[in-house]
Order: structure tokens, then C-alpha cells, then sequence
């Protein structure tokens, strides 16, 4: 149980320096190179100045927004950086990319990622973050996309509202993940990285994480959330209004390929009557650390992300094990040395019943002379 805390959720990773809350705007050069799993950035259907790239930053999270799509084209976790030395992208443009398409009742079909989108100026909120629009035209109406970063954390509040857009079905948005190699064993790396789904009905599943030929899953059910597992990072998507429709979920992987050691490819089916209501539809990424205590207050079973064995061993680690040591935690600053107090601590509350095999041991030992004798009078 200590092994596998230590080992899935409590590796420490090497902090970088904090950044000031800012926001920064600049205009893409050049075109993203196409990679295994990410299609190159479609032609835009209009010209609507040039495509740009608009920056926030909290503490935590550097995000980078396109105006291509009114996306969410990189995120940086700030305060980690990879196991060779390297700052830690989630994700970024040529690994990446998510995308949303939707299907009028005219039968015209909408592809955001053509749609250069207006981003106006990023505002403050009321508790210190950040807020940033976008909007398209969209046939007769408009499609706007507001994300809102958080003073500090990793949850990013995402709104889709169509505005005189009549939908035929639910939209579709999609997220392939080209994921990168992060930690030294590349083969752990892989194995350890998934697509978790969670319905509305309470059920979690997920993709095969070491599997070696492709994997695929479509859920014809509501989901509440879906998530790209890494080995110790999430980027996931919550409904909050109302649930996705359905999913679909799939993983590949080259063996080959060090770089990219998974694709992983999502899409979702957002309500046609959720994105188009007076509020919108209503959502939240959460980019960040596979911790335990951060993932649980995100959505119901988001904490499933972290894997915590099965059955009893899973309610140990949960209820007892990982209190512990996130009470240490807070006045001890090495792992190890928390790690040594855990064992220690386990061994003292095991003692009675390894006490009593160590003690049968000894019994038997003392006993076995006079077993054997036994035997060789009376042999079978």
C-alpha cells in the first residue's frame, strides 16, 4: 500500500518559480506542424484578421488560447517540470487539439476549428481571476466561449453558449492527446496512462492503460466527465449543467515512438438544448497534479483518476493510509522520511497479529525435532 501511494501519486517533482497572474496577447507566426494523431490546422472559412495567440497565467496554470477554434491550444503546469529538467506542457498545439463541430437544423455543418474567433480583452473577476470571450458567426446567430481562470488553482471554468443557432443534434467536441514522455521509464509512463470516463449513473470505466493494440470504447450513456490520465497529471472536461450525451473513447499506441507514447482521442456529445439555453452549456477543465486530495473535490468520482487498488486494499489506502500521510506531509518535506514513518507506523499497528505468526513460528520450530522423531518411529 505505502509502495503504491509513493509510487502513483506522491513522486515528487522538481518546482519551478511562481509566475504573477498576467495576461499576454500575440500573434501566431506560423503554422502548426502536423504530428502522428493531430491533423494540421484547417483553412479558415473567413478571414477575420490574423489568428492569434492570447496567454493567461495564475500561479499554477500558464494557458494558451488560439483564436482558431476559440480554443484552448497549450497548457503549462508551472510548478513541475519533467524528469529531464524540462518544463512541464500538458499539452500544446502540435500534441494536441481540441475541437467542436455542430450540425444546424439547416443542415449547415460548423467546424470551429475554420472559424477564426474574436477574443476580446481578458478581464478581471470578482475573486481575482481572469475572464476571456470569444465569438463567431455562426450562420444567422453567434457561438461564444467564455473561459474564466481561477485566481489560483486548476479548474477552468469554460461556458459554450449559441446565440440564434438552431441545432439539429448535439454538438461533438472532440480532444486528441498526443502524450508526451514526462518521467525516466518510459514503459511505466505508458502503462499508466489511460482515458477515465465517469456516468451519470455512478459507473466508472476506463480504456486498458497497458495494452499494446488499440483500444476503443463508446459509451451510449451520460457521462459526467471524461479525463486524459497521465502518469501523475489529468486534463479532464466536467459537465456541470447538464450531462454529455455520450463518448467515445480510444487509445493508440507506437511501440516505436518515444516521444509520443500514447494518442489518446475523446469526443463527447454536448446537449443542443444545454449550449443554446439562456445560460449555456456550463463545463470545467481541470489541468493539474494526479493528487489524490485535489482530484476528489473536483466531481463525483473524478477521484478515480488515482488509482487506489481494489477492494480492501483500495479502502485502506483511501480512508487510512492517505490521511496519514498527507497529515505528515504538512510539517515534513521529505518523502522518504514520511515513507519510513508510514512503515514504521503500519508495523506497530500489525504488530499484534505478526506477533502472534512470529510466535507459532518459533513453537513450530521448537516442536519440529521432536516431529521428525515422531515420524521416524511411525513412517506412512
Amino acid at each position: 500500500a505505502l509502495l503504491l501511494v509513493y509510487l502513483f501519486f506522491f513522486s515528487p517533482k522538481d518546482k519551478v518559480e511562481q509566475n504573477k497572474t498576467q495576461a499576454t496577447t500575440s500573434t501566431a507566426a506560423k503554422a502548426v506542424a502536423p504530428t502522428p494523431g493531430v491533423a494540421p490546422a484547417p483553412q479558415l472559412d473567413s478571414a477575420a484578421g490574423p489568428v492569434r495567440s492570447i496567454e493567461l497565467q495564475n500561479p499554477e496554470l500558464t494557458l494558451t488560447f488560439s483564436t482558431q477554434g476559440g480554443r484552448v491550444a497549450a497548457v503549462r503546469l508551472n510548478k513541475y517540470k519533467t524528469f529531464f529538467g524540462k518544463p512541464l506542457d500538458l499539452f500544446d498545439a502540435q500534441s494536441a487539439r481540441y475541437n467542436t463541430t455542430l450540425t444546424t437544423i439547416g443542415g449547415q455543418k460548423v467546424d470551429f476549428a475554420r472559424l477564426n474567433f474574436q477574443a476580446g480583452e481578458a478581464t478581471a473577476t470578482a475573486d481575482g481571476g481572469q475572464q476571456l470571450t470569444f465569438t463567431a458567426p455562426v450562420g444567422a446567430g453567434t457561438a461564444t466561449q467564455t473561459y474564466t481562470v481561477p485566481k489560483t488553482g486548476y479548474e477552468v471554468k469554460y461556458n459554450l453558449k449559441l446565440n440564434g443557432v438552431a441545432v439539429a443534434e448535439p454538438l461533438k467536441l472532440s480532444f486528441v492527446d498526443n502524450v508526451r514522455q514526462t518521467e525516466q521509464d518510459l514503459k511505466q509512463n505508458r502503462n499508466h496512462t489511460t482515458i477515465n470516463h465517469y456516468q451519470a449513473t455512478g459507473d466508472h470505466n476506463a480504456l486498458a492503460e497497458a495494452s499494446e493494440k488499440p483500444e476503443e470504447v463508446t459509451v451510449n450513456a451520460p457521462l459526467l466527465w471524461a479525463a486524459d490520465k497521465h502518469d501523475f497529471f489529468v486534463a479532464g472536461l466536467v459537465a456541470d449543467s447538464q450531462p454529455f450525451v455520450n463518448g467515445q473513447f480510444n487509445a493508440t499506441v507506437n511501440m516505436a515512438d518515444s516521444t509520443y507514447i500514447k494518442t489518446l482521442s475523446t469526443t463527447l456529445a454536448l446537449p443542443a438544448a444545454d449550449v443554446t439555453s439562456a445560460a449555456g452549456g456550463q463545463y470545467r477543465f481541470f489541468f493539474g497534479p494526479n493528487q489524490f486530495s485535489l482530484l476528489k473535490s473536483v466531481a463525483p468520482g473524478f477521484d478515480r483518476n488515482v488509482y487506489l487498488g481494489w477492494g480492501l486494499f483500495r479502502w485502506v489506502n483511501r480512508f487510512v493510509v492517505l490521511p496519514v500521510f498527507t497529515f505528515l506531509e504538512q510539517y515534513i518535506s521529505s518523502y522518504g522520511v514520511i515513507i519510513l514513518l508510514l512503515v514504521v507506523l503500519i508495523k506497530l499497528v500489525t504488530w499484534p497479529l505478526t506477533y502472534k505468526t512470529y510466535e507459532s513460528q518459533a513453537r513450530m520450530k521448537v516442536l519440529k525435532p521432536e516431529l521428525d522423531e515422531i515420524k521416524a518411529k511411525h513412517p506412512d
